[in-house]
């Protein structure tokens, strides 16, 4: 079945897309939001994202590594 979208709908997205821009250029604004992350926790994140190893198993499903 098709989902009718009714004008209340349309509405209801019109208000969310607003905030959701307005959130977004207040953030632009403010450079707190940027600056927040140290160089040392970016080198920590690159770090574990090379060492981890996500592989598919038959039996056991997702298995999850950190190759170190």
């Amino acid at each position: 079945m098709d989902k009718k979208i009714t004008l209340n709908d349309l509405s209801e997205f019109y208000k969310n897309e607003r905030k959701m821009s307005q959130f977004l250029i207040d953030m632009q604004d403010s450079s707190s939001y940027f600056n927040s992350v140290s160089d040392f926790t970016i080198s920590n994140i690159m770090a574990y994202s090379k060492a981890l190893s996500v592989r598919n198993s038959n039996y056991l499903g997702k298995l999850d590594f950190i190759l170190n």
